[in-house]
């Protein structure tokens, strides 16, 4: 699979509808859970746009997104503890974009969740990279509002 080597290749997040809070994004959206194994999906912008993401991700893999967000390879880079790997997936369904961020190597789940909030940050402040014309509301002014770092109802952040 091909490095990642360019740096300004962006890692593309598929966003769940409960991990939006007043049209923000919450940095449960690049917090791995304890079935990910520490690892995070995304997909490789370089092998498919936000748009395909998507529609990947909502028509084919039939899982739910309200949007798609993303950070760069040198954004995930600038945390010496965290790695990128190609993680293409040939069946069920093909998805030869995917790829992980692997959080393993952050020792405790306070510095886990620190850097999912700075990651956030960084998708934030890029904005809204694709979502549907069907979707409510409009998240692509996902930077205009103020910081929120809430989390929904009976989840933690």
């Amino acid at each position: 699979m091909t490095p990642f080597d360019d740096d300004e290749e962006l890692l593309l997040r598929q966003v769940h509808p409960k991990f939006i809070v007043e049209a923000r994004i919450t940095s449960q959206t690049f917090l791995p859970t304890e079935k990910d194994d520490k690892k995070l999906s995304v997909n490789r912008n370089s092998m498919i746009s936000a748009h395909e993401a998507f529609n990947l991700h909502t028509q084919v893999k039939k899982l739910q997104s309200i949007g798609v967000w993303g950070v760069s390879v040198e954004e995930v880079k600038t945390f010496d503890s965290l790695s990128l790997e190609s993680d293409p997936i040939e069946t069920p369904i093909q998805d030869l974009s995917h790829s992980l961020i692997n959080f393993s190597k952050l020792s405790s789940e306070s510095r886990i969740k620190a850097t999912a909030k700075q990651l956030t940050a960084k998708a934030r402040d890029r904005g809204c990279l694709y979502q549907s014309d069907d979707t409510e509301p409009d998240l692509k002014a996902d930077t205009l509002t103020p910081e929120i770092e809430a989390s929904p109802v009976g989840q933690s952040l």
